[in-house]
Order: structure tokens, then C-alpha cells, then sequence
């Protein structure tokens, strides 16, 4: 058994588990893909694959507790392959914390198979399901007789290491940044309501639409990012109170070394990112970049530079651009994704949370989800629909 510190993610989220019990230590706070397969499929042969799988990759074989990681030589759990059960409903599936990895197949015809793969998300980011479900296929394929896959170039544990060597040397000038930043912001307010929690989904731009806005962004040298979040800021502004105007966000992915592009685990920072009050577009982009420079510094040491945090209003922030495998191979055969989601809705959402995603088909699609307290639905919707207007009109 060895014993690992926190990611920034995995301490972040550690902390959040504190003010919100039950929300991160949740069998439903996961990383979910399901696949079609089509084509003769050795079942027997892919339960090996998956136990090689998980001795494969530490993170498969860790507990993260309040104390840190801890990494250990079983592999827990193998493949599971259910008498019955409708596969429809397969999206989502409980993961407990000390076995944080299940993998799950039906078959539902003649060379016809769904295979599912869940991860608790204190062990797993979106790259994460891809890197396991190439790395399943390629060793279910050499089970087959093919070539074996390449070693990994790291393991979780090593990226845990070299994050907090970064966040050591880095830490001067990001507290400093930091403290300019946020210490002396006045934090805007939301307008107070008292309405019903809420979570729903919705059509933001079509497919024509939203590749309009791209090509306008290629024009502005701009990113659909920094478009959405210039008509997020734009639209929060009409909303709230004076002051400065933050948001939260896991968008800043870390793996910015070659040997952590395919390391399984949760390679992201959470951090804070400031949303100016203006349609200047160089703003926006230096308040990005400025976040995204500083973000490798824990997001609970932001927090306590100002007591405003708290009681302003900071909605969690995050824009998925349609970057994810389409299929995988698994030897002669192929597996086409269907379905990929995160954690599943339980009601235990707070402050807004705006998640924004591109679909396969070129749409922008958003999961919008809130206690009622702060933004109501109807307020919501009438942020997103400002948004989508905005970025319609350039």
C-alpha cells in the first residue's frame, strides 16, 4: 500500500465534501461512456483485458480518502457482465470510492453488445475514459494474439508529485497574483429569490449556429470559449449587483508535459476566473490567460483571501468543446460511443452551474442546475437566452 498526497483537483474536491457532505463522497459522482460494439466478441478474453487493465494503471487501484491517495496492489473489480437489465439506463451507475472503477457488458443480439465504463471523478477527468477504453481495446487485442500496447509513461502518482513541486515553486508569484486579484475584488451579489432547485438541459445553438460562431472566431482570432464567456460575463452583469463579477471553473486541463498526455486521472486544476464587466475581447482573453497561469494554487488559500467569497456569487463555470473519440478498436472489432456523461444529477446542487458542451452533431448544448437560492430557473433561462442571442449576432 503506498500512500500518495492530493491533486489540487482531488484536495479541492475533498474540501468541497466538507461544506456540501454527500456531494463528491457519492457513488454518483462519476465519469460514465457506453459503447456499442458490433461484432464476435471473446468475453472471456476482455475480463482478462480489464484485470490488466487496472494492475495497468495505479489510479484504478486507489482510495482517495482525507488523507490523501492511497494506492493498493488488488485490483478490486473485474468485469461485470449482468444476467438482465435494460441498457438504456446504463449511462450512469454507482462507484463506490475504495473500488473506483466498474466495467459493465450486455450483450443484446446475435454479435451485438453495450459496454460501459464508470469512474468515480476523484480518480478520473473526461481524457480519462478515453485513455482507458484505447488502452482496454489494444489489450483485449493482444489477448487476441496482436502486439502488446506501449508502457504507460507515467502513473497518476507521479503527476501528483510533479504538480506540487509546481505549486511549490510557483507559489510566490500566484499568491501574489492571486491577492490582487480576487483579495480586493468587492464580489457582485445575485438578486436574493427563493425558488425550487432546478437542473435541466437545453439546445443553446444549433449546429448552423454555433459553426457560424466558430468561423467568427477564427475572423477574431477569438475561441468559442472566450466568445461564451464575454456573453456569459455580458448577461451575469444585467443580473447582479455591482461589483466584480467571478466564476469557477475545471476547464484548465494541466496536461501540458508530454508524458502526462496519456496518463489515467484527473489532470485538471479548479480554479477561479474572473468574468470583466466589459465586450472588450482583449480583456476577457488576458483575464483567461492570467487564470490559466496562476490556476496551479489551491482554490481553498483563494477563498480565504477574501471573506466577500462566500456570499458573492460565483457560478461553476465549464465549456466542453467536441474534442472526444467517436470509436475505439477492440481487435476486429469496433465500438462506437453512445452515450458519455459526468455526475449524475442528485439535487444536491448549489450555486449555478453552467456546463456547456459541443455535441457530436455540431450543436451547443448546456446543463444548467442550481439550489433556487441566487438564480431561479427563470432567471437562468434568461441568462442563456441572452447568451445565445449575443454570440447569434457577431
Amino acid at each position: 500500500m503506498t500512500l500518495l498526497p492530493h491533486s489540487l483537483w482531488q484536495s479541492f474536491a475533498w474540501d468541497l465534501e466538507r461544506l456540501r457532505p454527500g456531494f463528491v463522497d457519492s457513488p454518483w459522482f462519476t465519469m460514465n461512456a457506453v459503447l456499442e460494439l458490433r461484432g464476435p466478441l471473446d468475453t472471456g478474453r476482455l475480463a482478462v483485458a480489464v484485470d490488466r487493465l487496472i494492475r495497468r494503471h495505479e489510479v484504478l487501484r486507489t482510495e482517495v480518502t482525507g488523507d490523501g491517495q492511497v494506492v493498493t496492489a488488488s485490483p478490486g473489480t473485474g468485469l461485470e457482465v449482468p444476467a438482465e437489465g435494460d441498457v438504456r439506463d446504463w449511462t450512469h451507475a454507482p462507484v463506490p470510492l475504495d473500488v473506483p472503477i466498474r466495467v459493465r457488458l450486455a450483450t443484446t443480439g446475435p454479435d451485438a453488445h453495450v459496454l460501459a465504463l464508470h469512474l468515480h471523478h476523484l480518480v478520473a477527468d473526461p481524457d480519462t475514459l478515453w485513455i482507458l477504453l484505447t488502452d482496454l481495446g489494444l489489450l483485449y487485442a493482444e489477448e487476441l494474439g496482436g502486439p502488446p500496447p506501449p508502457d504507460p509513461l507515467g502513473q497518476f502518482g507521479d503527476y501528483t508529485l510533479a504538480e506540487a513541486e509546481i505549486v511549490h515553486s510557483g507559489r510566490p508569484a500566484a499568491g501574489a497574483w492571486w491577492e490582487a486579484v480576487v483579495g480586493r475584488a468587492s464580489f457582485a451579489g445575485a438578486t436574493p429569490t427563493q425558488g425550487e432547485a432546478f437542473a435541466y438541459r437545453e439546445e443553446v445553438l444549433t449546429a448552423e449556429e454555433f459553426t457560424h460562431v466558430e468561423r467568427g472566431c477564427v475572423a477574431r482570432r477569438s475561441t468559442p470559449m472566450v466568445t461564451l464567456l464575454a456573453a456569459l460575463a455580458d448577461g451575469m452583469a444585467r443580473q447582479v449587483a455591482d461589483g466584480d463579477m467571478f466564476l469557477f471553473t475545471t476547464i484548465f486541463g494541466k496536461r501540458d508535459r508530454p508524458r502526462w498526455q496519456r496518463v489515467a486521472g484527473p489532470c485538471m486544476v479548479p480554479s477561479y476566473l474572473t468574468a470583466p464587466r466589459t465586450d472588450d475581447h482583449r480583456r476577457i482573453v488576458d483575464a483567461v490567460r492570467g487564470c490559466s497561469a496562476h490556476a496551479r494554487f489551491p482554490a481553498t488559500e483563494i477563498r480565504a483571501m477574501n471573506p466577500d467569497v462566500d456570499s458573492g456569487i460565483v457560478p461553476f463555470f465549464e465549456y466542453i468543446p467536441s474534442h472526444r473519440p467517436t470509436t475505439f478498436t477492440f481487435g476486429p472489432i469496433v465500438g462506437r460511443v453512445t452515450a458519455a456523461a459526468g455526475p449524475k444529477d442528485t439535487g444536491k446542487a448549489q450555486e449555478l452551474g453552467i456546463r456547456l458542451r459541443k455535441t457530436d452533431e455540431g450543436a451547443l448544448h448546456g446543463h444548467f442546475s442550481a439550489d433556487g437560492i441566487g438564480w431561479s430557473q427563470e432567471s437562468t433561462r434568461l441568462l442563456t437566452a441572452h447568451v445565445g442571442a449575443v454570440v447569434r449576432a457577431l
